[in-house]
């Protein structure tokens, strides 16, 4: 009996209100919409505005990772130079006795000479490129 008198009742609704449950469902959703309107849209300017600013900070991200992958192997090239030495044995005169050769030169010309295992070469590092080159052409036999 409970199921009669509700779809009585949803009867007589409808026709107090001249409206089907469907259209009276459309025009609820109607009202919705249009109370909502201005909260929608601004939610999707926010999460546009969201959206931006994440790419932009991602994008950011992915520059300075390239910068600081890339600043090494160019500053190296900037601020270094190799010399060519004619043999090995000429390494130990140019460090000298308890490195006093190496240091009065680099005291000197304001320049670090590293001193490594590769073979017939010496590289100078300085930030100052003019000290660099005085400092090659000092270097060179």
């Amino acid at each position: 009996m409970p199921t009669n008198s509700k779809k009585t009742a949803k009867k007589a609704l409808e026709r107090a209100a001249h409206l089907s449950v469907e259209d009276a469902r459309a025009e609820i959703m109607k009202a919705v919409e249009k109370n909502s309107e201005t909260d929608i849209l601004a939610r999707i300017q926010k999460l546009e505005n969201s959206g931006e600013e994440a790419l932009e900070k991602k994008a950011q991200d992915i520059l300075a990772m390239s910068i600081q992958r890339m600043a090494n192997s160019v500053a190296t090239d900037i601020m270094s130079t190799a010399v060519a030495i004619p043999g090995d044995e000429i390494k130990g005169k140019i460090i000298g006795k308890e490195g006093r050769n190496i240091k009065t030169f680099e005291r000197i010309t304001g320049v670090e000479v590293l001193v490594d295992d590769t073979p017939g070469m010496i590289t100078i590092s300085s930030f100052d490129p003019v000290r660099r080159h005085v400092a090659r052409i000092a270097l060179k036999i």
